[in-house]
């Protein structure tokens, strides 16, 4: 691999696919690194402690090991639970978070009403009722988290039953705008947006990171190639996150197994 702008990424699975893609269209011409902690799968179940332990790992090694110059932590609930410990371990690395859209939606409500979907660790952190008092204090937030979501879009397997079970919430509340607080939740936007129907905006928080992160290589200078390449890494089964890869990015990349 020739010297050029390197981008770490991480997520607990395929939930950061979405932020992947945006990536590569606002810069195609970065490298990608991409790693699924599916050996961990999924972080919503671990403890604080565990997480924090995991994004520093995953960290470590896209800094020595690949050279990256930024690592998107692609993930809501490592954003809510480690990224201010990884800024403070690694001053060297810009790092990008993921969080809900929240600003988005509370600046375009009609309805002063706002749903976030999120997993119960992100709905329960202080990151999140931070985020909410500072950009939607004055609105109606009605917050809807989602044990087991997660584990059935990483298995494809969301029916209408599912569908039903966590949306239901949203149900005649009179909200006009849903920030996905997961980034596996906009595998399944079309969905969502099926059943809430066309009056509902759902925000994917996927063009702020990319274009954060964009804003970051704009800064700092760097230099990308006229087209990047893009490499994944998982600590699971390759062939079951090769698969995902084909399914969700059309892409036919064999992953490389990761052991830490």
């Amino acid at each position: 691999m020739e010297d050029n702008l390197k981008i770490g990424m991480f997520d607990s699975g395929i939930g950061g696919f979405s932020i992947y893609s945006e990536i590569q269209k606002a810069l195609p011409g970065a490298d990608i690194f991409y790693i699924a902690d599916q050996k961990y799968f999924p972080y919503g179940t671990k403890s604080t402690e565990e997480i924090q332990e995991r994004a520093e790992l995953l960290t470590t090694y896209l800094k020595n090991k690949l050279g990256v110059d930024i690592i998107v932590v692609a993930c809501n609930t490592a954003t809510v639970s480690a990224l201010s410990n990884l800024r403070k371990n690694h001053p060297d690395i810009k790092f990008v978070g993921t969080v809900p859209a929240v600003k988005v939606c509370a600046a375009e409500t009609r309805t002063g009403s706002i749903g976030v979907l999120c997993t119960p660790k992100t709905a329960n952190s202080t990151y999140q009722k931070n985020l909410i008092k500072k950009h939607a204090g004055e609105k109606n937030v009605l917050i809807r988290a989602c044990p087991g979501l997660v584990e059935k879009i990483e298995k494809g397997d969301v029916s209408q039953d599912t569908l039903e079970e966590h949306l239901y919430f949203f149900k005649d509340k009179n909200i006009d705008s849903l920030a996905l607080g997961c980034s596996h939740f906009p595998l399944i936007r079309a969905e969502i947006q099926n059943y809430l129907g066309s009056g509902i905006s759902i925000v994917d928080p996927a063009p702020a990171i990319a274009k954060q992160t964009k804003r970051i290589v704009n800064n700092l200078k760097m230099l990308s190639k006229d087209e990047g390449s893009s490499y994944f890494y998982t600590t699971g089964t390759e062939h079951q996150f090769n698969s995902m890869i084909k399914k969700h990015l059309n892409k036919a990349i064999n992953s490389k197994h990761l052991t830490c």
